[in-house]
Parts: C-alpha cells; structure tokens; sequence
C-alpha cells in the first residue's frame, strides 16, 4: 500500500509530495516493543575528549532545575504531571544534566536511571516519544562512556537493555512528520547507541543514522554554515551534537566522515561570526541565552576535539547571505541584521516575524536587543514574543509581516523581494505587507562614526509613498540609560536623531534573554508614515 502511494505522488510539487509521504510513514510504522537481546557493550577503544559541561539541573533526591524553574518531584507521577509545562517534562527525560558541572554522583545517577526505567513502561507517557528518546540515549552514552574510560562498569545490565530497547523503539519512530532538528535529534541517538552496543542490530542503528544525519547535513546546514530553522540557540546546539558523535566515533573506534568534520568547521565560522562583542549570541527567532552551550563552550570543545576553530572576521560588513544575517564590525561598533527568510517553509515553527531587525553594541555592551523567548507555551506571551512588535523593524498598520499562530504555526509568511549590499551599506524589502498594499524596504548605510538607517513604505499600487500608519521599534537592553529629547534620543553614550517621525514614544517592555525569565528594559515606539531616518552616533 505504502509503494502504490507513492507512485501517485511522483506529479505533484516536490514540497507537498514530502510531506504526503512523511504522512504516510508515519502512519504505517508503529513501534514495537520486542525485548530480544540487544547485544553486548561495545569495545572503548580510546578514552573521549570532556564534553561540554551541561548546565546545572540535578540538586540530589529528586529535585531538579530546568528552564529556570526549580521543582521537588512526586515519582512516579512527576514524570508526567500535568502541573509542569510539557517542555519542563521533556527537559527531566532528556537526562542531560549527567554531564553538569558539578557531576552527579554515579550512585545517584545510576538509581535515576532504575527509576525512569520503572516508572516509564515502554511506550507510556512523554519520555516515549521519539525526541525524548534520541536525546536521552545520546545523555546515557556520553555519561557512561565517560564512566567506562575511568574504570567503572557504565551502566546495570538492566539498564543496558533499557537503552537498546529505546533505540529500538527510536529506529521504528523517526520523526520524519516534524523533521528539522528532530530528525537531526533521531540520528544523534541511534548513532550513540549504535556505538556504545555490539552485534548486528546495533550495527543496523548505526549504519541508519549515519545515512539519516548525512541526508539531514545536505538540507539543514546552509552553504554559509548556518542552520536553516535560523535560530542563533539551535545552530548552537545541533554543532554540539556534531561534535559529540565526532567525540564519541572516535572513544569506539568508528572512523569520522570526513564531511562532519568540515561541517563542524562551517558551523563554528557561523558561530564565530554571529557571537556578539559580550560572548553571547543574538537572540534572533527562538532564541534563549542558557537554551544552548556558549559560544566559548563550543570553541573551547572543538580545540579539544583538534578541530581548527576560526578567528572572528575583521571589520566591516560580512554577509552570511544564505542564512540571511549581515554583520558590521568598526571600532566600537558591532551590528547584525536579519534580511534573510524566516526559515524553511516547511518547518517555520522557530521563526519570528522579525524581517528586516536587528541588534547593534557599542563598545563591547548590547545596547539594542531582540525581546528574546520565554515560552514555548501557546499563549499571550507566546505570541507577544514571536509578533513583529517585539522586534527592531517596522510595524505596519498593527498588523505582523508573516501571520503567526499557535504557539508553532505560521501562516502567510513575509519573504524577501529585494536585498543589495556592499561594504558600508546593504539595502533589503520585504512583501509582508504587500496584503496591506504596502512594501517596506530598509536601508543600513555604516559609516565609522554613526549607522544609519531609512525606513521607506511604498504603495505597492501607485509606486508611490504609502500613508500607511507605522512604528519603528528600538528595544534597549537592560540597564541603558534611555532619555527623550524631542526627535533625540539618548541611550548611555550613544545619541540616535529621529528624522521624519510623527511622534516618538519611550515605553517599557519585557526583555527575554532566557526561559521563564523576564526583565525591564525601554523601548522606543516611533510613528511615522512614508519614510524615517534613524541615525546612531557615538
């Protein structure tokens, strides 16, 4: 049935014919629990390089921190309880915290270990879900590996079975319905327990998501080196699980493709370029400071690994096009702009209607930020956070450039019809508005002592100015000093003169640097019709 299916497919677009198939297979291949051996550990062959420390989370007893939010379990029903958000959950069966800093006692990790195993039949509840299982499987890999390099035994036979058992499941559950980092996740953990596992079933988990990650290299790593979901946070993060599979290939004695490695480098010039003057990354799209390793972290494990990190590129404008991201650098000035697409059309659930914004610091300190992301959770928040207001770019007429929904959902999606660049200026606009009749184009013309930058709005019938209502927005960090004078206004040492506003207003808002974490700052609301000029000077 699966076959006739999709030869019915072969005539329609390439787009909708992958996702009528992934439909498909995910239909017709349910998971079967079968508790057949799995094998033998495999052969360590070398003892693995440190791997980056996992934030803090595990406290003793059963109580942990995840997304800022610290909790005392009630076992077994804590792994499921509906009083914790389902991202809260996930976090406690990812298992990542056994590679914190402090480490965990083995002991106490390995009675956790017993105690997810009894309370979480097979099949039953969050920690089943393939996501879960891929990450989960990668944490017990990385820890017993670790653990056998020192002399200990790793894990219980029990537990053992456990993980391949959960592989076996994974290997059954790709999630080809959700793709992007998911499928990024599924490879990851087959990987690893094709790894830490003897015997040809192992080898089958192995070989399968060697194959799966290969496939998932060629589509979501870009030819600037950036991941396509185009969030800062999960290129972070899936770089760090290129590096793991890297680490752990070589501890059993896998030869390492040739491609991984050389997109691992590819990525770390991403990162490298993309990290800000204070170490952290721009909080474009979803985006979180504590969601993912740091820059540092990443380099620091990639000289680890002997792989050649890349120096930050020197000043001026480098254009990481693919991806979308310009990046400006002069004495005292740092600036990225985001003149890219959202994301890819089939997955824009990361994606913010942020076209066209961008975050700028001065002398080493951010001082115009992203609003961030604090939630997953379907709600005001969420859509406060993901809605064009919350981003250093221009709102037409109250209305988003791309129509956000849900909490993952995107509807009409704004994309780039214009972008030119050179090294002291780059030019891009945008059809978001174009349902309203209007097209917003933004210019940024760099000069050493002041950026600029000019709003226009055209009437997409005339061709000429539109008298559409519009806000530019200015979110400043935390902590500046914001003072209105008239059409300028001052932020710490930094004077921005407003050409061409009808009215500028400073208010306050909620910057998000993490999960569940929110802070004042000010935020400037400049109305204006047809065109602004906005000039940053030191």
């Amino acid at each position: 049935m699966f076959r006739t299916a999709l030869l019915t497919l072969r005539t329609l677009p390439h787009l909708k014919r992958r996702q009528i198939t992934n439909r498909l297979r995910r239909k017709l291949v349910k998971p079967r629990v079968d508790t057949a051996p799995v094998g033998d550990p495999a052969k360590l062959v070398a003892e693995p390089v440190a791997f980056i420390a996992a934030p803090l989370a595990y406290h003793g007893g059963t109580e942990f921190t995840f997304l800022n939010q610290r909790h005392t379990l009630d076992l077994p029903a804590g792994w499921t309880s509906p009083e914790r958000s389902k991202l809260w959950r996930y976090h406690l069966h990812y298992f990542d915290w056994l590679s914190q800093d402090p480490a965990p006692d083995a002991g106490a990790a390995r009675a956790m270990i017993t105690r997810w195993i009894d309370d979480n039949p097979p099949l039953s509840g969050d920690g089943w879900e393939p996501y879960p299982i891929s990450l989960r499987l990668a944490a017990w890999v990385k820890w017993l590996t670790l653990r056998r390099a020192q002399g200990d035994r790793g894990l219980e036979p029990a537990q053992w079975s456990s993980l391949g058992l959960q592989a076996r499941v994974l290997a059954q559950s790709l999630e080809y319905h959700l793709m992007g980092n998911h499928l990024w996740a599924n490879a990851k953990g087959l990987i690893a327990a094709g790894l830490a596992l003897a015997g040809d079933e192992a080898r089958g988990w192995l070989d399968t998501g060697r194959a799966l990650l290969d496939q998932q290299l060629d589509e979501q790593v870009l030819d600037d080196g950036g991941h396509y979901e185009r969030s800062p946070t999960y290129h972070a993060l899936l770089l760090e699980d290129l590096a793991d599979l890297i680490n752990l290939s070589r501890a059993y004695g896998e030869p390492v493709p040739a491609r991984w490695v050389e997109t691992a480098r590819a990525m770390l010039a991403w990162l490298v370029a993309m990290t800000r003057p204070d170490g952290r990354l721009p909080l474009f799209n979803d985006a979180a400071h504590g969601a993912g390793p740091s820059p540092q972290a990443l380099r620091a494990y990639a000289e680890r690994l002997g792989l050649a990190v890349p120096d930050a590129p020197g000043d001026g404008l480098v254009a990481l096009a693919r991806s979308g991201y310009f990046r400006y650098a002069a004495p005292g000035w740092w600036l990225v702009a985001d003149a890219g697409a959202i994301g890819p059309d089939h997955i824009p659930g990361h994606a913010h209607a942020d076209m066209l914004s961008f975050e700028l610091s001065v002398d080493g300190r951010p001082l115009i930020v992203d609003t961030g992301t604090s939630t997953y959770e379907a709600g005001a928040r969420r859509a406060v956070e993901r809605g064009t207001a919350a981003h250093n770019t221009v709102e037409v007429a109250g209305t988003d450039q791309s129509e956000m929904w849900g909490a993952f959902r995107v509807a009409r999606r704004a994309r780039l019809r214009e972008r030119h660049w050179g090294n002291d200026r780059l030019r891009a606009a945008h059809d978001g508005y174009d349902r309203l009749g209007v097209r917003h184009a933004r210019y940024f013309t760099f000069a050493p002592d002041a950026l600029t930058l000019t709003d226009t709005l055209t009437d997409t019938r005339t061709g000429r100015a539109s008298d559409a209502p519009a806000v530019a927005r200015l979110h400043f960090a935390p902590g500046v000093r914001v003072v209105q004078d008239g059409a300028t206004i001052t932020a710490d040492a930094v004077t921005i003169q407003i050409h061409g506003a009808d009215s500028i207003t400073l208010a306050d808002y909620h910057h998000a640097p993490d999960f569940n974490t929110l802070v004042p700052a000010r935020v400037a609301e400049i109305a204006f019709t047809s065109r602004l000029e906005t000039r940053i000077a030191r």
